[in-house]
């Protein structure tokens, strides 16, 4: 990962955790584990998102994937960890979303379910009269296993 892009989502975990939006301090009952996380590529070319999961305020899984366009429009965060905790979600197009990650607060939108999945979108978005690739929270699921 290039050091520009390092200093962005670090910043930005900084700047959530200082804006009284830090993780809530961990027990077994406020956590999720966490089976798969999806990106999904709806514009015509490959997009990199740089991804940054977050517990306790420690990085538990930081790294940018290049996610391609048609036909397997798809890439997928792997070695996921396989405990529950109170995980934080970021995403962004690391040349597009730099002052505007996505913030997914996976403990917070899981309702009660304990194992999800996660899946986010890259679409595009008009900004300054012109198309640029920016990431959306697309959805949240319960595990294949889940009852």
């Amino acid at each position: 990962m290039h050091r520009r892009r390092a200093i962005t989502l670090a910043g930005t975990t900084l700047l959530a955790s200082l804006a009284g939006c830090s993780v809530p301090t961990f027990d077994e009952s406020s956590g999720v584990t966490l089976e798969r996380v999806t990106v999904r590529n709806y514009l015509d070319e490959s997009v990199p998102v740089s991804l940054l999961l977050v517990a306790d305020e420690t990085v538990v899984r930081w790294t940018t994937l290049t996610v391609p366009g048609p036909p397997n429009p798809f890439a997928a965060l792997e070695d996921l960890p396989d405990s529950r905790r109170p995980y934080v979600l970021y995403a962004q197009v690391p040349e597009t979303d730099r002052d505007r990650p996505v913030r997914a607060d996976l403990v917070e939108d899981a309702g009660e379910q304990s194992c999800l999945t996660v899946t986010l979108e890259v679409r595009a978005s008009e900004r300054d009269e012109s198309t640029v690739p920016t990431v959306v929270y697309g959805t949240i699921g319960r595990c294949r296993d889940a009852q």
